[in-house]
């Protein structure tokens, strides 16, 4: 019924692409029928014209193929076991700048929400989290990803942001699910008057993208600022993977750096950092391997200048 809903007013071409996008890969199938769903209420409304329905199937098509453009353009996963207490963030020691860096430092937050389950000499203080020198490993333009809790993280890590020359532009709020685990005892913060359950991942930015000049840095607007996800059942501060999705398709630099990370952050396209990590695979020189262009010249940073087409997704 709604497939007969679309051939109305339609134009060949268009039906071309709605078939394309019916006969592709079974996990997008909710997204597609939604967008049947959509194209047919434009259609029966005289809402949106066949032209502006192309260009939005197009746009969606390629939007779907989001997944399997960034899988293809991701460097091998590299990790490195590093005590970010003992150790300070250098270019001299990565090699090079990064164009994305998420960060999910112990607030002390954590310690409070789910008493027994964090070594409570593992939190750190506002202080050691603001003192990270992520001004010397960011690039610019450059984005950050800095999960802040729900509690004075919020204020905390805009000051973080600050100081290390990023302004906040977004706000990602994870909003928990307890399907798995229903007891909110785990949960429970002593320090609350209400018990949380959401948390915040603060989007900054460094340099200046614009978005009608700088589409081949970022794809705006692709993604909601809100992750509905489970919360984890033993206490733990894992994030969900929704977030890395986000983050890879919105921001087309390929020089990805998480720091806090543990063996579960460890991803393809990514550089993960942490005393938490069981081993290390990092060298420097390999890394940056995967930036280097057909003479062999390998990008150690903008300084402002947009990065050449090695650093980025090419869509």
């Amino acid at each position: 019924m709604t497939i007969s809903l679309l051939v109305v007013g339609v134009r060949q071409e268009t039906m071309g692409l709605l078939g394309k996008l019916l006969l592709g890969e079974s996990r997008m199938t909710t997204l597609r029928i939604l967008l049947i769903l959509v194209c047919g209420h434009r259609i029966l409304s005289g809402s949106s014209s066949s032209q502006v329905l192309l260009r939005t199937i197009q746009s969606l098509e390629s939007l779907f193929r989001g997944s399997e453009i960034v899988a293809n353009a991701s460097t091998p996963p590299m990790y490195c076991k590093f005590d970010l207490q003992e150790n300070v963030l250098s270019l001299e020691f990565f090699g090079t700048k990064f164009d994305v860096i998420l960060v999910d430092p112990p607030w002390e937050e954590y310690v409070h929400r789910a008493p027994g389950a964090t070594d409570h000499s593992d939190h750190w203080t506002f202080e050691e989290i603001q003192n990270l020198k992520i001004e010397a490993i960011a690039d610019t333009p450059s984005f950050i990803f800095l999960w802040v809790g729900d509690g004075v993280g919020l204020e905390q890590g805009r000051q973080c942001l600050k100081k290390w020359g990023f302004r906040r532009c977004e706000d990602i709020c994870w909003v928990k699910t307890n399907k798995r685990n229903a007891t909110p005892g785990l949960r429970h913060d002593s320090h609350t008057l209400v018990q949380h359950s959401k948390e915040h991942c603060l989007m900054g930015i460094k340099g200046t993208v614009r978005r009608s000049t700088d589409g081949h840095i970022i794809h705006a607007n692709i993604d909601t600022d809100i992750i509905i996800a489970e919360e984890p059942t033993d206490g733990s501060t894992k994030k969900p993977d929704d977030m890395y999705r986000i983050i890879e398709h919105f921001a087309l630099g390929r020089r990805r750096l998480e720091l806090f990370g543990e063996d579960h952050n460890i991803r393809s396209g990514w550089l993960t950092v942490g005393r938490g990590l069981s081993s290390s695979n990092f060298n420097s020189e390999a890394y940056i391997r995967n930036f280097a262009d057909e003479d062999g010249k390998v990008w150690q940073g903008g300084g402002g200048r947009n990065p050449p087409p090695k650093h980025l997704i090419l869509c």
